[in-house]
Parts: C-alpha cells; structure tokens; sequence
C-alpha cells in the first residue's frame, strides 16, 4: 500500500463488524487508525480537550475517513467531532452501510461521501478503498 492512511469511525454496536474489517487491513497490511474514546468524566473539561485533540490529530494524519452511515450518528459527539474534523481536512469519505440497516442514509453523511455508499461487506468495503489506491 502506497502512503493511503484510513481512519476508521465506528461504534461499540458494530465492534463485530469492525473487528472483521480491522482483520482484514493487517491481513493486507494497510495503514488504518481508530481511535477509541476513554472513559472521562464530561465536567473535567481538561480531559476532554485532550481527547479532543488526540482525535483531531490522528484524523489530520489520514487521508481516507470511513464511516458508518446510519441515522442515530449524530446523537454521539464524538462521532460529530469525527465528522468535523474529516471534513475540515477534507478526506476522501466513504460511507458504509450497516448490516441490516433498512432507515435513510443522514444527510449530512450524504453530503460528505465521495461516492456510492458500501455495504458493510469486507470485500465491498476494501475494493472502494482500492479504488483510492491506484
């Protein structure tokens, strides 16, 4: 893999997913990122602005943001500030759909995805990044 480096936005619901996908980039030895937010206690304002700025930094240090596209996203904000800073640095976005996800797309994921949605397929999932690769 060239100098691609993919952050991969994800929530615990869909960690079995997630681990399949993760699986799947080291077993090609892609260059992927995640980050998982500590627990902290939303009064210590202290340690959520590093949090926020250890979340900001490794989304600056990727040019390909994959996320999951269904509707309670924006009910998280983390996965809000995920979103922002993808599209502050204006990666390449690929929207994936949920397993099982039957409800529309938000729109405000609509807006930022450079393609066609994916199916949360590992094999759909890795040929949209490819095609980023070539």
């Amino acid at each position: 893999m060239n100098n691609k480096k993919i952050y991969v936005s994800h929530q615990f619901r869909y960690y079995k997913e997630f681990d399949l996908l993760v699986n799947k980039f080291k077993e090609l030895n892609w260059n992927f990122c995640s980050y998982v937010i500590p627990e902290y206690d939303p009064y210590d304002i202290k340690h959520k602005k590093e949090i926020e700025l250890e979340l900001k930094e490794l989304i600056e240090s990727c040019n390909i943001f994959l996320i999951l596209a269904h509707n309670t996203i924006g009910n998280s904000f983390w996965l809000v500030k995920e979103i922002e800073y993808n599209v502050k640095n204006n990666h390449y976005t690929i929207g994936v759909i949920p397993n099982e996800y039957t409800k529309k797309t938000p729109l405000f994921i609509e807006k930022i995805v450079n393609q066609n949605f994916v199916n949360f397929n590992v094999e759909e999932i890795c040929d949209a990044i490819n095609i980023q690769l070539l």
